[in-house]
């Protein structure tokens, strides 16, 4: 075997394989610490959660800290349920998510407790999943979101 073929795999088993082990186990933890989430949650419904509290866990990605919520919602069956999240959260962003604030949540209907806050949920799924919510929580009935979709004819 020639000499050049064999640093070059050398270097490739010393250096390369190892490489590749450690971004592996470094992108597996670093899924699991922001709560990667499955097929199942992201591609869940989407209700409006109530944010319950929020707590800094202690980890930060670019400065930016985790937050765990508990967070409150009703399925799509109308079962009240509670669930804990943990998102990455921009500095400039954590006014938006204190206690009492209401977000748009995805979760996995097999596991209510699988859930997750969808930040980039379409805005017209969001407005039905809050006529949803408002009338769940009994703050307006089917006939006012209907209301709300279609108006009212007048002369």
């Amino acid at each position: 075997m020639k000499t050049g073929v064999k640093a070059f795999l050398w270097i490739f088993c010393v250096v390369a394989v190892p490489i590749a082990i450690i971004g592996m186990s470094f992108y597996f933890s670093y899924s699991a610490a922001v709560g990667g989430e499955g097929k199942e949650v992201s591609t869940g419904p989407l209700v409006i959660g109530k944010i319950q509290s929020a707590a800094q866990t202690g980890n930060f990605v670019n400065r930016n800290p985790q937050i765990e919520f508990s967070i409150q919602f009703f399925t799509q069956e109308g079962i009240q349920t509670t669930a804990n999240d943990r998102e990455i959260i921009p500095q400039l962003d954590l006014s938006q998510v204190q206690p009492g604030t209401l977000v748009p949540v995805r979760y996995n209907p097999k596991n209510p407790q699988d859930i997750m806050i969808d930040f980039n949920a379409d805005s017209a799924l969001v407005n039905k999943a809050m006529d949803q919510y408002e009338s769940a929580t009994g703050n307006s009935s089917p006939n006012d979101a209907n209301l709300k979709k279609n108006g009212i004819q007048t002369k």
